[in-house]
């Protein structure tokens, strides 16, 4: 049955280990790390990652939407940014949104009644739609992952390219002509950052498990700048982290705690410029401040 809350998808996620783990078969399949380099799991391993999954799964009624939203927010803003975060509405979520996916069909058109009239009719195609899925608000508001700057060489489009790209769609989104269409974006990718990557962890491969034990470190840090109202419920760190993950975390304590959130608010401020206070989107000394113009 498919999922119709927050809640409810991010259930489903959190028992995704219960379910393979708890299978022989599929636990025989899933022992492979993918990389042919590190061992098959061991019992012991398995253990593990069931048990960080299960930790994850005590986290999610503070993702379902809202719990970092700032206190510095006008009531009208927070009204409307808990409005898209919790909402109960899906949308569809392409996974695999790469410019290879896309098909363009350019049609000459054959305008009698203007024949000066040289524009063609485009037909644009997306394909790859088993990489498609049913997600809430926030998930889905995303960037194209060719809009994303990533490690990788030779991609289609430079990193100024994308730069200036994302800039323009920013730039677009904020016409005010725009903004009753686009606000629900607006507010689910600034605002649905966290959800983002709490459901990043949940959905991950069993093999990063040490990794997200490591997150669940940075995590605490976050949480305990935006929420210092409520105690982080989960002891991280420590015998829950492997030797390489404690010397990893050892060098990033000066990392800014916030960065889950900020790194989103600060893309949006920087990819539109000048514009940005149009958005009603600034980073002010309390935290980010978002106020509805």
């Amino acid at each position: 049955m498919a999922p119709t809350s927050n809640t409810d998808y991010l259930t489903a996620l959190s028992h995704r280990m219960d379910r393979i783990f708890t299978n022989p078969t599929a636990t025989e399949q899933a022992r492979a790390t993918v990389h042919p380099s590190n061992p098959p799991l061991t019992d012991a391993n398995i253990s593990h990652v069931r048990e960080t999954w299960r930790r994850l799964g005590s986290l999610i009624p503070y993702h379902t939407g809202g719990f970092y939203i700032p206190g510095t927010l006008s009531s009208e803003a927070r009204h409307l940014a808990y409005a898209v975060l919790q909402s109960r509405e899906f949308a569809v979520y392409h996974s695999d949104m790469q410019m290879s996916r896309f098909i363009v069909q350019i049609i000459p058109k054959e305008n009698e009644e203007n024949p000066q009239d040289p524009d063609p009719n485009v037909i644009l195609t997306l394909t790859g739609w088993e990489h498609a899925f049913r997600a809430p608000l926030w998930s889905c508001a995303r960037l194209p992952r060719f809009l994303t700057p990533r490690p990788i060489p030779h991609e289609p489009l430079t990193w100024e390219r994308q730069a200036y790209l994302r800039n323009l769609i920013f730039y677009l989104m904020n016409d005010r002509r725009m903004l009753p269409l686009s606000s629900q974006w607006i507010v689910g990718y600034v605002f649905g950052a966290p959800e983002r990557w709490f459901e990043g962890c949940l959905g991950s491969h069993w093999m990063y498990r040490d990794a997200i034990e490591a997150g669940l470190v940075r995590l605490k840090r976050y949480w305990e700048r935006w929420r210092p109202d409520i105690p982080f419920p989960l002891e991280v760190g420590g015998a829950f982290l492997g030797w390489q993950m404690q010397t990893q975390i050892q060098t990033t304590n000066e990392e800014d705690p916030g960065e889950l959130f900020t790194e989103s608010i600060n893309a949006l401020a920087r990819a539109s410029g000048t514009n940005a206070e149009d958005w009603g989107l600034a980073q002010g000394e309390n935290g980010p401040r978002f106020d509805l113009k």
